[in-house]
């Protein structure tokens, strides 16, 4: 169950991080702007005070509240997320049906965040049930996916990824995430016809070619797995995802050094390219070779950044004994609010403190 919960968590969390606040209209407090132009930044630590300061103005501004819960799940705060939506949904707080579906949103992602997945189902269905802003219908399908999946309920999750691409054919996040959830519960032939249709939609979502990949490998198809990683290698192409996708599956093959190609073409168009090259530097055992390398990747790529590279300088700085310079990459990694990557920079937070003695 906690690989399950991890092969999902990597899918689906990327689609709900980047929340849309609902700023209605009126008047504001100072600290509410100044909230909002913090998150718009991405600089959800410093927006976190300013959305708390403006909810101290005014409890009953559903506005506040949801900037509030918003960044606090950006934080992975969750339990406190839960509490500030709760607090305007469980009183009479007049909120209009926007405001409302956005509550329920945000309440589902900190149920979720939290692991209370029978909560966010039911959560997410209630705000579906509202027919306004159904900008936001497309992620509380895609939570009610994942927590119905998590929860046991695994028909009701893949009504809903069946739902989701009725709506949107094209969707690939969408074919990824079932097809984890058909390979998590033991559906490999199931897993290939999904990635197989979403490579069909789309020749150059390179995600799913991976997971195709691993499909196979679970399958006992080594040879089709082998044949996949051919097909791949054998891209011609310019453009920088090709390049890392090409590179990925040198290093599957362990062709390590003609992996560290592509990854140093891709970086000649993209700063990503950076990262993976120091990434493979790392497994040649190149060590400072790899740890200037992240280090740079920080320096050039500034916004975007891919946040395993702080987890992978904390891992090298564990291994020196540095371990207050690992402190500070695994702090820097989770201030980005990245749900992404918080599982592994949570789980090297709990082995750097071990080695301190910190139990």
């Amino acid at each position: 169950m906690k690989k399950i919960k991890q092969i999902i968590r990597k899918m689906f969390l990327p689609a709900i991080a980047g929340v849309f606040l609902f700023t209605g209209c009126g008047k504001v407090s100072e600290a509410y702007k100044k909230a909002m132009e913090l998150s718009e930044e991405g600089k959800f630590a410093e927006a976190e005070k300013y959305f708390a300061d403006a909810v101290g103005e005014d409890e009953t501004e559903p506005k506040y509240g949801i900037g509030y819960g918003m960044t606090l799940n950006h934080l992975l705060k969750y339990e406190e997320a839960e509490n500030a939506f709760s607090k305007i949904l469980d009183t009479d707080i007049k909120t209009s049906e926007e405001e409302e579906k956005q509550l329920l949103y945000g309440k589902a992602i900190a149920l979720y965040g939290q692991g209370k997945n029978e909560e966010a189902l039911q959560t997410s269905e209630k705000a579906l049930k509202i027919k306004v802003f159904s900008s936001l219908d497309r992620n509380l399908r895609y939570i009610g996916a994942v927590s119905g999946f998590m929860s046991g309920q695994g028909p009701k999750a893949e009504k809903f990824c069946e739902k989701l691409l009725d709506k949107d054919s094209s969707d690939m996040e969408v074919y990824l995430l079932y097809g984890e959830m058909k390979k998590a519960s033991g559906d490999t032939e199931g897993a290939i016809r999904i990635y197989e249709k979403a490579i069909g939609k789309d020749n150059t979502y390179f995600d799913a070619y991976f997971g195709l990949y691993q499909a196979y490998l679970d399958a006992g198809q080594s040879s089709a797995a082998s044949e996949l990683l051919n097909q791949i290698t054998s891209l011609d192409t310019t453009d920088a995802s090709g390049m890392i996708a090409v590179g990925k599956a040198w290093y599957y093959q362990g062709e390590y050094e003609k992996a560290l190609t592509f990854f140093e073409k891709a970086y000649q168009k993209e700063e990503d390219g950076l990262f993976y090259m120091s990434l493979m530097k790392k497994e040649l055992g190149k060590m400072q070779e790899a740890e200037d390398g992240f280090l740079a990747y920080i320096s050039e790529k500034k916004e975007d950044i891919i946040p395993e590279v702080y987890n992978q300088l904390a891992g090298i700085y564990m291994e020196r004994m540095q371990y207050d310079k690992a402190q500070g990459m695994l702090t820097q990694g989770l201030s980005l609010g990245d749900t992404k990557a918080a599982q592994n920079l949570l789980r090297n937070q709990v082995i750097l403190l071990e080695l301190e003695g910190e139990y």
